[in-house]
């Protein structure tokens, strides 16, 4: 997550990097909400009739998922060198 916040801030306009960073934050506080609640319910549907090892396997499952998922997010940053590189990755003509 700390990596999205320098990221965010380097890619996106120095007068908006507040915002940015606070985009950020989303993915983890929704992440924290919704992964609990999905296994929740894989403990709910299915302790009753299977064996609770085989329960707690298949909730983590949902765990590890979500965990490659996030890597492969990861793979799609673009490496800055701790330099804002907004102003190359958008040129924007200034004169008008």
């Amino acid at each position: 997550m700390t990596g999205a916040w320098g990221n965010a801030k380097e890619v996106n306009p120095m007068k908006y990097t507040d915002i940015s960073t606070s985009v950020c934050n989303i993915g983890g506080f929704v992440g924290a909400a919704i992964l609990p609640t999905l296994i929740g319910n894989v403990f709910d549907t299915h302790m009753a009739t299977l064996a609770v090892d085989v329960v707690y396997q298949k909730a983590f499952t949902l765990c590890w998922i979500s965990s490659i998922i996030g890597f492969l997010f990861t793979l799609t940053i673009k490496e800055t060198k701790c330099v804002n590189i907004y102003e190359s990755l958008y040129k924007t003509d200034k004169a008008s």
